[in-house]
């Protein structure tokens, strides 16, 4: 049971948690989205006072742009690998760091991927980490 809880909150985060800053929308959306997912870890037992692995996933158009975001993520102290998606041509950067689990925090790394994936065709889709018990 402990496993399937542990799923569910990983599934929660990665699906819920996107910053689309195209759509006013789905921005709002995005931000509720961040503010249940860091309340249901809170309710996990996830201790917020101590740095917790993050996993951001970055959605890109090409392998090549992908190596040049992790590059670029990796100088902010990331750590990132670069997979092809299942399904279409897309591939998806996954960038981890420690912090501390605040919904500002949040929020302005999702932006500052944003910032630095756009220029090579990418946008954050999204975050989860996974929660030992």
């Amino acid at each position: 049971m402990r496993q399937l809880s542990l799923l569910l909150i990983m599934i929660l985060c990665l699906s819920g948690c996107t910053l689309d800053d195209n759509e006013n929308n789905n921005y709002e959306m995005s931000s509720q989205a961040d503010k249940d997912n860091l309340e249901n870890l809170k309710k996990s037992g996830v201790d917020f006072n101590k740095e917790q692995l993050v996993d951001f996933q970055i959605s890109v158009d090409s392998e090549n742009n992908g190596i040049k975001i992790n590059e670029k993520m990796a100088n902010k102290g990331y750590k990132c690998t670069l997979q092809k998606d299942y399904e279409g041509d897309r591939w998806t950067s996954e960038c981890s760091k420690e912090i501390i689990l605040e919904f500002d925090t949040i929020v302005n790394i999702q932006e500052e991927i944003n910032k630095i994936s756009e220029p090579y065709n990418g946008f954050s889709d999204g975050w989860g980490m996974i929660v030992k018990p």
